[in-house]
């Protein structure tokens, strides 16, 4: 048998097979939607069938392909963590073809199929005893082969067994000390390439390449055809009903002394060896790192020998094909030898960082067992899901692999920086209460508990522990803020104190961004046709490559609109989840706001800061500290969001579809407190429209009512706030924070914000809708004195009641955790001041007005000139004033208005 894995070859099949997700990747439960198009210039096959293979194994349905236009659509459920493989065939002339398709739920589930060996470790450590009772005696050749400024050499050394091992060598001619990296080969029996190793060297490394078989490295084509077609055909499966007798005993011993030659060399810098390859080279990979503790980093494509007893789980068994073409041998001891060789059990083992590359269409390395193996690896780990890639390259289909290989691990690798930490949410939590010296947290409040002093609180009379809450108009120093001028000050004092003691400082030297379009479209929402972009702006990771930060953003902007326009971002959650849930009936918000003559933005926070604590040495909080945990004063998530709506405001800025400078923001519950961070810490922002935003967001810190601040310094919500915040939950309270919800709305001011939180008896009331509102009517002070309005009262209104005649504006809707019942009220608030082009609108006051609060649709008397005037309303602020706004249809100039006129047209 001739095996040649890890090369390309071969076209594309005619069908073309995706799921409805571009990642492939589910969730235990989902079904995957499958589409299947034909893509050949002939019609399509009339006999194609179709078969889904469970783990690549085991057939869950099949049947015959029905197409429509050249189009079949298919779908299958995927139970549990797994993998689905779609097989679909035809006949061309006498030969059967086919396309596949590959989808995955809940990878990081997916777990080995038997145990270990019980003498896993003691046999490698005997084995790798008698291989160092036989010295290397490596032996150089040095080879002129016509690379400027590249030292090379073949290279020989002594091995296990009275076997040899063949490789070749390179290093750059300048310098003295290099990182080193072994290349380890893929299946089959062939020679090496000096390239492999030279370009290596022009790179700056110092690189070994070994051949996985005994035998020399340059022979002619016929020399490695006689040894696949003799001795050597189907080697890997020689000597697999014995561990002492496999033919990967030798091969992976080899790896190891490879390891061992590159740390005697006096060229090595002493520090890095990363070892590297693809297919039975990726198994290599994994079997080096988890045998030798010197290894500094694996990168495995593809890896073969994973999972070797898969099929006993009803999955798909890859190379080497073990108990395939096994008449004649015992089973069972095939079986048993196959756990030495195993690289999940190597996997367990493993103390470097591995950047592992899975195709969800190998037929030959299943991605089923890839994922068991790399689910067991402890340290940092990156896998890069490969959606449309079987075994080979076809079409670049490894390519984000090798992108991430070539342009993040080996420049971070070559210049010595340790990869992310890559610590779980329970040790980085753990690591931040050590850093601050703290023992013991409180508990937070546990709404399924009946235990009253675990159970949230919900008695009004019991919410207000501190009868004190820090002024916003007081500075530190005790002294009052006596005018608009003292402001400044004060709010410089606010910021700093949220920032060291809630949601943190963002570091100096934090990287740029640069934004792209990815795809551009019109669409229709609303009823209204929009230019739809899809951006992503790219984080600057020259610094440290290990990590690759992008955000995530959609634009809408209406197509009519005659110039540029207001635009409304929303910190919104990822298609993919979206997808997962039903649309809620009527319109949504982006409807409400194009409707209304804006542009829709949504920003996708967790596309560049992960809403857990294993987040935090990764996405922007993790590239910012080089992929090291945070210090307690430095920024949590809700600060890291807030960074990111700064950026997409900058993206703004270049777009002439929009008006930067009427850019509003709006968020819901965690969203929501990070739109208020936003709101806070980015003066650029014209208005904010903030959603049951809760502890950490609105709702007052010192209220026992609901959410606790404790519940903000536990492992599930800590990785929101700075580090400094536990300890509020441990050796200080919530009465000892130098600042409280109140002092945040305050830092909105002097700018529009319009508050909303749903009904109690529908949205529950965890997040706290009266504290919400008090901090509210507390911030009315800071806004007077800048000679804006706030809510005008402090009595909590209950359901139903919209206080919007200020600056502040407050509504508690009858629905439940959501914005959407409030959008028509904020937006009517919002025109007060924002403006789209397509409407000229003019404002006004008066304190006699005739008696008329509703919206008429039919044009007033013709003294207004020069537009075609679609609506005019007066609404009533109070007493005998109304507010009174026209607007027309894209008119080329104003409208003149005057009092009397105002009140011969609406008598």
């Amino acid at each position: 048998m001739t095996i040649l894995m890890g090369l390309p070859f071969g076209a594309s099949a005619e069908f073309v097979v995706n799921p409805d997700r571009e990642s492939g990747v589910y969730r235990a439960g989902d079904v995957v939607r499958w589409t299947v198009e034909w893509a050949g210039d002939s019609s399509p096959p009339e006999a194609a069938t179709y078969v889904f293979k469970l783990g690549g194994l085991v057939e869950v349905s099949q049947g015959s392909l029905e197409m429509e236009n050249g189009v079949a659509h298919l779908e299958a459920k995927i139970d549990t963590p797994n993998t689905l493989l779609l097989e679909v065939a035809w006949k061309e002339g006498t030969e059967t073809k086919t396309a596949l398709g590959g989808a995955v739920a809940s990878p990081q589930d997916i777990k080995p199929s038997v145990e270990e060996p019980a003498d896993f470790d003691a046999f490698w450590a005997a084995k790798i005893a008698e291989m160092a009772a036989v010295p290397a005696n490596p032996q150089l050749t040095p080879i002129d082969v016509g690379v400027a400024g590249v030292d090379y050499a073949q290279v020989t050394m002594d091995h296990f067994r009275g076997t040899k091992i063949n490789g070749q060598v390179a290093r750059p001619t300048n310098g003295e000390k290099f990182p080193a990296l072994l290349r380890v080969q893929w299946a089959g029996v062939y020679g090496l390439e000096t390239d492999w190793v030279t370009s290596r060297a022009e790179d700056g490394w110092l690189a070994l390449n070994i051949l996985p078989h005994d035998l020399p490295i340059d022979e002619e084509e016929a020399f490695y055809r006689e040894q696949r077609e003799g001795p050597l055909d189907d080697y890997f499966r020689q000597g697999n009903e014995d561990r002492e007798t496999s033919y990967f005993l030798r091969m992976y011993l080899s790896c190891y002394r490879a390891v061992e030659y590159l740390k005697s060399r006096s060229d090595w810098d002493g520090k890095t060896i990363v070892v590297t390859g693809g297919s039975q080279g990726g198994q290599q990979t994994f079997v080096t790192a988890g045998l030798h503790p010197d290894v500094t980093a694996g990168l495995a494509l593809v890896p073969a020998g994973a999972d070797f007893n898969g099929d006993q789980k009803g999955r798909a068994v890859g190379f080497p094909f073990w108990t395939s073409g096994a008449e004649g041998k015992d089973v069972d001891a095939i079986t048993r030898t196959g756990g030495y060789f195993d690289i999940v059990n190597f996997a367990q083992r493993i103390r470097s960082p591995m950047l592992v590359g899975v195709g969800l269409k190998d037929v030959v390395c299943p991605p089923a067992g890839i994922f068991a193996a790399v689910n067991q690896l402890q340290p940092y780990h990156e896998m890069v899901i490969l959606p449309d890639s079987g075994h080979q390259n076809v079409n670049g289909s490894q390519d984000a692999y090798s992108d991430r290989m070539e342009q993040g691990w080996l420049p971070a690798l070559k210049a010595g920086l340790a990869a992310p930490a890559g610590l779980d949410r329970n040790a980085d939590h753990a690591l931040m209460l050590e850093r601050l010296d703290i023992t013991n947290l409180r508990n937070g409040a546990n709404p399924n508990s009946d235990d009253p002093a675990a159970a949230p609180n919900y008695d009004e009379a019991l919410a207000e522990p501190y009868s004190n809450y820090p002024d916003a108009w007081v500075f530190d120093d005790g002294s009052p803020v006596q005018s608009a001028a003292d402001w400044p000050r004060r709010k410089a004092e606010l910021e700093e104190h949220f920032a060291n003691e809630v949601y943190g400082h963002i570091p100096d030297g934090v990287p740029g961004v640069e934004w792209l379009v990815k795809t551009e479209f019109t669409e229709t929402k609303g009823g209204v046709e929009v230019l739809t972009k899809q951006l992503v702006g790219r984080v600057d990771n020259s610094a440290y490559p290990f990590l690759e930060v992008e955000l995530e953003m959609t634009l809408s902007v209406p197509i009519a609109s005659s110039g540029p326009v207001p635009v409304m971002l929303h910190f919104g959650w990822p298609p993919a989840i979206l997808a997962m849930f039903p649309r809620a009936p009527g319109p949504s918000w982006e409807d409400y706001v194009v409707q209304h003559g804006w542009a829709a933005a949504t920003l996708v926070p967790t596309s560049f800061q992960a809403d857990n604590g294993e987040g935090l040495t990764q996405g922007i909080i993790g590239l910012t500290n080089h992929g090291q945990p945070r210090s307690p004063e430095q920024w949590g998530a809700l600060r890291a969001w807030g960074w990111g709506a700064s950026r997409a405001l900058d993206y703004f800025e270049t777009d002439p579809s929009v008006d930067a400078t009427q850019a509003a923001m709006e968020g819901l519950s965690r969203y929501g407190k990070a739109a208020a961070v936003a709101m806070a810490f980015e003066p650029r922002f014209a208005v904010g429209f903030i959603g049951s935003s809760g502890k950490g967001g609105l709702a007052l810190h010192r209220r026992n009512f609901g959410e606790r601040v404790e519940n903000l310094t536990g492992t599930y919500a800590y990785h929101w706030m700075a580090g400094n915040y536990l300890k509020y939950g441990s050796t200080l309270a919530p009465g000892d924070l130098p600042v409280d919800a109140h002092q945040l709305v305050a830092l909105f001011a002097p700018r529009p914000a319009f508050i909303s939180v749903g009904s109690p008896d529908v949205e529950g009331q965890w997040i706290d809708q009266r504290g919400t509102f008090k901090a509210t009517a507390m911030a009315e002070p800071v806004y007077e004195l800048l000679d804006q309005r706030g809510l005008g009262t402090d009595v909590y209104p209950g359901t139903g009641p919209a206080l919007v005649t200020g600056e502040l504006a407050w509504r508690q809707h009858e629905g439940g955790h959501t914005t959407l019942p409030n959008w028509p009220v904020f937006l009517e608030w919002a025109d007060h001041y924002l403006s789209a082009p397509t409407v000229d609108r003019w404002v006004g006051t008066w304190s006699t007005a005739p008696q008329l609060t509703e919206e008429r649709n039919e044009p007033p008397a013709p003294q207004f000139e020069n537009a075609t005037v679609r609506q005019h309303m007066l609404t009533s602020i109070g007493g005998d004033a109304f507010r009174v706004r026209f607007s027309n249809q894209y008119g080329d100039g104003p409208i003149t208005l005057d009092a009397a006129a105002i009140a011969q047209a609406d008598g």
